[in-house]
């Protein structure tokens, strides 16, 4: 389950100190209590490197009991396996539809060259067998979680680690006997960090079916906070920077051989249908506010949240339309926040929103990177964030003025030159071949 840490190398990355006092810290529950501690591992970690925001609503949906989850799971057991003999790869790509879509042209033309059949065993599970919703549904497991969820981790005796570790244990192996059942061969996801993706990983590993993500983000944490370790058998980030970013991180060495570039898994336009797209209103320039989640502490979200609104309210004097895109977390919030109530909030696909806009306006988000690949400026707030976002524009409030009234001429856009082939393409080429 754990993995077992190298020798020390002459220079340490900001991963590894963090990583090692983490599992220092842990030590000692991760090797009595390995599939326990799987389930909460994420949310300590974040919590570790002052990301809470993220964590903070995933202990209160592994708590909550669905009935309708748990007969789902029963259903899926006696169901014939005979139809989906030849169903090998499941995806689950919510984030990347149109690389969904380019695999499933894939699959299809793969199905009918029979002869390759066999070779590269690459056809679809069907979209109603959804792995990740086929694990915690235990009724007993839920009430143990939401006894952790109250007390924290520092209450919870022994007692509840072992009934914890014994009944996740049982929903791996159980799990990992469906998966053999269906003839399951590969998983293409888009992360093994959450509690559900290590259940299904771990039972993956047991029956040697390949495990590969796609980051669901742009990697910018130096902690590689919803990213590292890596437990899939590959991991593909979104460039060649990217890949090396990752790779200077990672203190072992199979660790760093999981990590890939074959491609960006974001689309290009010459991937996106020109006709789904909205009308522009003509003349007025456009504006995207991407919004990274919001901190959970009121006064730093006070901090950050007014950042945005001196930002937006320059635009709004030059009379810009302005689009608000909030973090899924935190949807609900936002709307009823007074800073952003005269502002349209948008909950439309994400490159529709970047399309219909001339540039995007973010802090740390990753939907920047996916506006450049697009061929749209992305500038990033520089006082708000020290991360760097690659190819992304870096603007205090005074800079950020003289860019909207004009005053600097905007050749800071980067035009993307797209080959015949797009990146995306080539990515879901490659993922068809493991």
């Amino acid at each position: 389950m754990t993995t077992k840490l190298q020798p020390k190398q002459a220079i340490d990355s900001s991963f590894r100190v963090y990583d090692s006092n983490f599992r220092a810290k842990y030590s000692r529950l991760m090797q009595e209590f390995p599939y326990a501690f799987l389930l909460v591992e994420k949310d300590l970690r974040l919590s570790c490197t002052g990301l809470e925001s993220h964590a903070d609503k995933s202990m209160n949906k592994m708590a909550r009991f669905n009935i309708k989850k748990a007969i789902y799971r029963n259903v899926v057991q006696h169901i014939p396996v005979l139809f989906f003999s030849q169903r090998k790869t499941y995806v689950c790509l919510p984030s990347f539809p149109v690389l969904g879509e380019k695999l499933s042209q894939l699959s299809l033309k793969i199905q009918r060259e029979e002869s390759q059949v066999s070779k590269r065993a690459f056809s679809f599970m069907p979209n109603q067998i959804n792995w990740f919703a086929l694990t915690l549904v235990s009724l007993k497991l839920k009430l143990l979680l939401a006894h952790y969820r109250d007390v924290g981790i520092t209450s919870v005796k022994d007692v509840w680690w072992r009934d914890v570790n014994s009944l996740v244990k049982k929903e791996i192996v159980s799990l990992s006997l469906l998966m053999q059942k269906f003839g399951l061969k590969k998983i293409i996801c888009q992360g093994d960090q959450t509690a559900t993706s290590r259940v299904v990983r771990e039972a993956a590993r047991r029956v040697g079916v390949k495990y590969i993500v796609i980051a669901h983000g742009y990697v910018k944490n130096s902690h590689l906070a919803g990213y590292g370790p890596i437990y899939a058998d590959r991991l593909y980030v979104w460039s060649q920077k990217q890949m090396n970013f990752v790779k200077e991180l990672l203190y072992e060495s199979d660790q760093k051989k999981k990590v890939f570039y074959a491609g960006s898994p974001l689309p290009c336009e010459s991937d996106i249908c020109k006709e789904k797209l909205p009308t522009k209103r003509s003349g007025i320039p456009t504006c995207l506010i991407a919004m990274s989640p919001l901190p959970t502490d009121l006064i730093q979200r006070d901090t950050y949240v007014s950042v945005f609104k001196s930002y937006m309210e320059k635009m709004s004097q030059m009379e810009y339309e302005i689009i608000v895109r909030p973090h899924p977390k935190d949807a609900r919030l936002i709307q009823n926040l007074k800073a952003f109530r005269s502002y349209e909030i948008s909950s439309r696909e994400i490159s529709s929103d970047i399309m219909r806009c001339d540039f995007i306006l973010v802090s740390r988000s990753s939907v920047a990177y996916n506006a450049i690949s697009l061929g749209k400026l992305a500038v990033q707030i520089a006082n708000l964030d020290q991360e760097e976002i690659e190819g992304a524009v870096r603007m205090d409030l005074v800079g950020f003025q003289k860019f909207i009234e004009g005053i600097e001429v905007r050749e800071s856009k980067k035009e993307r030159k797209h080959s015949s082939t797009s990146e995306l393409s080539k990515l879901a080429l490659k993922l068809s071949e493991i």
